[in-house]
C-alpha cells in the first residue's frame, strides 16, 4: 500500500512541471481597450514549468479562446518546485503564488474592473485554491462573491493530493495538503479524463487504472497529455453527463467539467510500434470498463425513486476491497456521450501583466 502511494506520489511531484508553457516575467501593464466594452477581467496563472509568467499567446488558447474577448492580466508567481526544480519550494511558491494572485484580485475590484475571474493553469491552480481559503478565513474584509469568480484547470490537489491529505507536510516540498476550501465563490473545475493529476482514480488498488493515470500526466513520452489537452478544450464540447454542479455549505456553487478522453493513455504508443488499429480499439473496449469502475463518478446513483441511474457511464461499484476491483468492473456498461454546441470562437482583445510582490530567483523561458 505505501509502496504504491508513493509511487503515485512520485508521479503526480515530477510531472507537476511539464504542462503549461511559461515565459521570463516582464513589466507590469494593464492594456485596456477603449472602444471595446469588455466582459471581464482575466487574471491568469500559468502552470509550473521553470518560469513564472504566462505569454498572452496562452492566455488566448486557453480553454479554446474562453477569455478572448475580456481583459486578460497575467498574474507572475515563481512556478518553482524544489529540489525538482528551481530553488523555492513547491509550498513557498505557492504561496507567493497566492500573494501575488491576492493582491491582484484587491487591486482590480477597487478599480471597478468587476467582474473579476481569477484563472490557475495546472500547478497555480493551488494558489488559487489557498486565495479562497484566505477569503473564507476573513470574510469582513474580501471580495463579495458577485465580483469574482474562480477557474481551476488540473487542479491536483483536487485529485491526487488528497490521497495525502492528512499529512502534516510532504517530504521536501514544505507543503502540507489541505481540503478543497467551503466558499462563497462560484468555482469552475475543469480535468481531463485519465489525467493523473486532476483526474486519479478514487480507487488507487485499480492498477491498470492508476497506471492509464499515470500515462494521462504527459510525463511520459510517447502517450501524450491529458492533462495539457484539458487546459485548452472547449467546455462547450464537454457532453452534459460529463457536467456536475454542487453547492457548498457557503453558498457557493462547484461546477466541474471532466473533458472526455477518447482511448485510453495506456494505449496511445500501440500504433506507433505496429500495432493494428483496430486491435488497438478492440483492447480499448476490452480495458476501458475496468479502468472506469476505479472512478467513483461511474458508480450507479439512486434518486429519490429508489431506482438506480448512472452519472457518466454505468458501472458496477468496487466497494472498498482492492480484491473487488477487476472482478466487478467486468460487468460494466459502455460510457453515453451526448454533445453540446460549440461556443464560437471571440477576437483577441485587451492583455496585460499583474505586477508581482516577489518573483523567483532565476527562471528560464521553457515551451
Amino acid at each position: 500500500m505505501i509502496g504504491k502511494l508513493s509511487a503515485a506520489f512520485c508521479t503526480g511531484v515530477l510531472g507537476l512541471g511539464v504542462v503549461a508553457a511559461v515565459a521570463t516575467p516582464t513589466t507590469a501593464v494593464n492594456v485596456r481597450s477603449a472602444d471595446v466594452s469588455l466582459t471581464a477581467t482575466a487574471l491568469i496563472m500559468g502552470g509550473a514549468n521553470g518560469g513564472g509568467h504566462i505569454g498572452d499567446d496562452i492566455m488566448l488558447r486557453t480553454l479554446a479562446g474562453r477569455y478572448a474577448n475580456d481583459t486578460r492580466i497575467a498574474v507572475d508567481w515563481p512556478a518553482e518546485i524544489a529540489p525538482v526544480y528551481g530553488t523555492i519550494s513547491m509550498g513557498e511558491s505557492t504561496r507567493i503564488g497566492a500573494d501575488n494572485l491576492e493582491a491582484a484580485i484587491r487591486e482590480q475590484v477597487a478599480n471597478g474592473s468587476e467582474p473579476v475571474i481569477a484563472v490557475g493553469l495546472s500547478q497555480s491552480s493551488e494558489a488559487l485554491d489557498e486565495v479562497m481559503r484566505r477569503f473564507a478565513a476573513d470574510p469582513a474584509h474580501a471580495p463579495s462573491p458577485d465580483q469574482v469568480s474562480f477557474v481551476v484547470l488540473g487542479d491536483a490537489d483536487r485529485s491526487l493530493m488528497l490521497h495525502f491529505l492528512g499529512l502534516p507536510t510532504l517530504p521536501l516540498l514544505d507543503y502540507a495538503v489541505q481540503p478543497v476550501p467551503v466558499t462563497p465563490y462560484n468555482v469552475t473545475v475543469v480535468a481531463g479524463e485519465y489525467d493523473g493529476f486532476a483526474d486519479f482514480p478514487d480507487r488507487w488498488w485499480n492498477i491498470l487504472a492508476v497506471a492509464n493515470a499515470a500515462a494521462g500526466t504527459g510525463f511520459f513520452p510517447g502517450f501524450g497529455s491529458v492533462h495539457e489537452q484539458a487546459l485548452y478544450s472547449n467546455l462547450n464540447d464537454v457532453p452534459a453527463s460529463n457536467i456536475t454542479t454542487s453547492t457548498n455549505s457557503a453558498g457557493g456553487v462547484t461546477t466541474k467539467y471532466v473533458v472526455p478522453t477518447a482511448d485510453l493513455p495506456l494505449l496511445r504508443p500501440l500504433p506507433s510500434m505496429g500495432v493494428p488499429q483496430n486491435v488497438v480499439d478492440q483492447l480499448n473496449v476490452l480495458l476501458r470498463p475496468i479502468v472506469d469502475s476505479a472512478y467513483v463518478r461511474n458508480d450507479p446513483r439512486s434518486v429519490g425513486s429508489g431506482k438506480s441511474q448512472p452519472v457518466t457511464a454505468a458501472s458496477v461499484d468496487t466497494s472498498v476491497s482492492p480484491a473487488a476491483g477487476v472482478g466487478s468492473a467486468k460487468k460494466a456498461a459502455a460510457r453515453a456521450v451526448s454533445a453540446a454546441t460549440p461556443k464560437p470562437r471571440s477576437t483577441p482583445k485587451a492583455t496585460g501583466t499583474a505586477g508581482s510582490k516577489r518573483q523567483a530567483t532565476s527562471s528560464n523561458s521553457t515551451n
